[in-house]
């Protein structure tokens, strides 16, 4: 199976998300069943294509050299694995 994308929003602002990556079904369905579980009325799960990760990342790097008091409150071009998301090593 390939990756597959996705886009976690924790609260409802457009600049402040994380990528999460996924390499199999059980890793997607994990996914999902954590965020029936953990979601908030603000909170967003989507999934990405390849090209509109290019387009995020693009965005992103333009913003933290042209407004960087609005940027730097996520990094699609470096996205973590569900296991490093779902539980995170301290």
């Amino acid at each position: 199976m390939r990756k597959k994308y996705f886009l976690y929003y924790p609260r409802n602002f457009a600049n402040e998300y994380t990528t999460i990556y996924t390499e199999s079904k059980e890793q997607t369905s994990e996914l999902m069943e954590w965020y029936k579980k953990n979601a908030s009325q603000n909170s967003n799960l989507e999934s990405v294509t390849t090209k509109q990760l290019r387009t995020f990342s693009a965005i992103e790097r333009f913003r933290r050299k042209t407004d960087p008091a609005f940027s730097g409150f996520c990094c699609p071009w470096n996205p973590v694995s569900v296991e490093d998301f779902l539980h995170p090593k301290e």
